[in-house]
């Protein structure tokens, strides 16, 4: 961050930039010096500095947060250094998009404020006003009165979440870190084992095999890297009931007690935990059979699995170019892995490997590049699976998909005598319903792949052995395997509505729904979904001729927006 005073009274460089050219000068040249943000302030917090006025900080910002915003030479997000909600408000409308307060939204209506405006915010801490700090500038605890402080500001935030996507933090708690995870374990009595960065199903299998009672995974899953947040596992090594989880949040929401000192929970380090899931890992190849004269490019996303997996497919003989093996703590997922897989066809192309392997940073997603670069989804991931377990006689019923599976899987599958099944959007629902039917193969088009007959959850790298064993035991190359599957073209348009409406209810919608399911015939299929976190209507449309299909995605699209926009 860039620290732009313009001020008269700065700690160092108060008088130095409180012009329009001098302070346009000294952002471009902290630009040039590899700030990222510029951060704007009008008013000293020194020890000693008067209060400014409200009239007094607007004229010192606002002019220059505009002009850094429009300036094409700087080009950078701007942050507003002010705790006064009429600054804030004016500044992003100006162009800021983030609100450092070091009063922490503690002035009357800052609160509110924030969250109309819905800006990213930073909250900082001091204690006293500038002019009085140093009259006693003693605490008793300095980490306590600070918890103390920002508990009491959540608790006016009414359940509002500040810079976050509203799940994956909470202003009041500390960042996701592991320190945070087992400080409260330790305050319940828990006994902890750390792992350390781990894949997510590592976490899984090392949950069942230590008996443990609970697992608990520190991750941005595929999301950048600020996502960071909590994913459960219980004692068999499977995820959490949605119904588990909310219990969870909501006890997040009551006081916190804790064990008598006797009674606190240890902690233990687990110094072999990498090698362990690696030898997981491997025994679910076939046994006595190898990987050698096999080439692949394995992408780990900068993430979880990013020394791991190259070890487990180089263990078993292939000959490994590792990419997105260089985390930093800031690029995981970043332009690379499963979510991000050109990536992942580049190299396979330039390296004329015979296949490529792409995870996404916490290692329970798999997308794969065939020899010509074609990028095979996890539909196809399925398919393949689905005629490797029937031609081996190891198919357990039939394969779980959602409803946002292509239609092609669903065609092809049957094409083959295998069931097929759609369950709700998420590997979690997809588990339900294996688990329902007492099934064993399901996943999604993303690429969470389940095989309850290896593991207990989504695991890519396992997913990933299981596709190279049929290509080893078949001699077939991937782009072989999949071409019994023919994907349908599939158009996605996002309706934003003015509110929350069931949109099955609407009889225009449902009209144009039903119009262009006569058209699309058996070779094709419309699903309206409607988000779970915003007012917005999903709208997909499948079949056979891609024209055809963006025609009628965008006509039913238009039907939405018409009558419930």
């Amino acid at each position: 961050m860039g620290v732009l005073n313009v001020t008269p009274d700065s700690f160092s460089d108060g008088g130095k930039f409180d012009g329009l050219e001098r302070a346009l000068q000294h952002a471009r040249q902290m630009r040039a010096d590899g700030a990222d943000i510029i951060d704007v302030g009008g008013e000293s917090t020194r020890p000693g500095a008067p209060e400014v006025s409200l009239q007094d900080e607007l004229a010192r910002v606002i002019p220059i947060v505009a002009a850094i915003a429009a300036d094409d030479s700087i080009n950078l997000p701007v942050s507003v250094d002010t705790s006064k909600p009429e600054v804030m408000r004016q500044a992003v409308e100006a162009g800021a998009v983030l609100v450092n307060d070091v009063r922490a939204l503690q002035a009357p209506g800052a609160l509110e404020c924030c969250a109309e405006l819905g800006v990213a915010v930073c909250l900082m801490h001091m204690q006293g006003e500038p002019r009085t700090m140093q009259l006693d500038p003693y605490y008793d605890d300095v980490i306590d009165s600070i918890a103390f402080y920002i508990e009491t500001q959540e608790k006016l935030m009414s359940r509002r979440y500040f810079g976050t996507d509203g799940i994956r933090g909470r202003v009041g708690t500390e960042p996701m870190t592991a320190a945070s995870v087992l400080k409260l374990g330790w305050a319940a009595g828990l006994n902890s084992r750390m792992l350390g960065p781990m894949p997510t199903p590592a976490v899984a299998y090392l949950t069942q095999t230590f008996r443990a009672a609970a697992g608990i995974v520190i991750s941005a899953s595929h999301n950048p890297y600020y996502d960071n947040g909590l994913k459960f596992f219980s004692g068999d090594g499977s995820k959490l009931p949605d119904e588990i989880e909310l219990e969870i949040e909501a006890m997040m929401d009551e006081p916190l007690t804790t064990v008598d000192s006797a009674e606190l929970g240890r902690a233990s380090r687990v110094n072999d935990a990498a090698g362990r899931y690696i030898e997981f890992c491997k025994s679910t190849y076939p046994s006595g059979s190898r990987l050698g004269g096999l080439k692949m490019v394995v992408d780990a996303a900068n993430g979880a699995a990013y020394d791991i997996a190259r070890r487990v497919f180089e263990e078993l003989g292939a000959d490994v170019i590792a990419v997105g093996n260089e985390p930093d703590g800031l690029n995981i997922n970043k332009d690379c892995g499963a979510t991000a897989p050109d990536n992942l066809r580049a190299h396979v192309l330039l390296e004329r490997a015979d296949v490529g392997v792409a995870l996404d940073g916490d290692g329970d997603r798999l997308i794969m590049v065939d020899h010509r670069g074609e990028i095979v989804d996890g539909d196809e991931i399925l398919y393949i699976l689905a005629r490797s377990r029937q031609a081996s006689g190891e198919l357990n019923g039939g394969v779980v998909g959602t409803l946002m599976s292509n239609l092609g899987l669903e065609h092809g599958l049957a094409d083959l005598g295998i069931d097929f099944v759609r369950a709700k959007v998420g590997d979690r629902y997809v588990l339900e319903q294996l688990n329902a039917k007492g099934w064993s193969l399901g996943g999604e088009s993303s690429g969470h792949i389940i095989c309850l007959d290896r593991t207990t959850t989504g695991d890519a790298i396992v997913a990933a052995l299981q596709i190279l064993a049929y290509m080893r035991g078949s001699g077939e190359s991937l782009s072989v395997l999949k071409s019994g599957m023919t994907r349908y073209p599939q158009v996605l348009l996002n309706v934003p509505l003015s509110k929350k409406v069931d949109v099955s209810k609407n009889a225009d919608v449902m009209r144009a729904v039903d119009k262009a399911e006569s058209e699309l015939g058996e070779a094709g299929r419309v699903l309206l979904r409607p988000s779970g976190t915003e007012p917005v209507v999903r709208v997909m449309v499948e079949g056979r001729v891609a024209n055809d299909v963006e025609k009628i995605c965008n006509e039913v699209a238009n039907a939405v927006g018409t009558a419930l926009g």
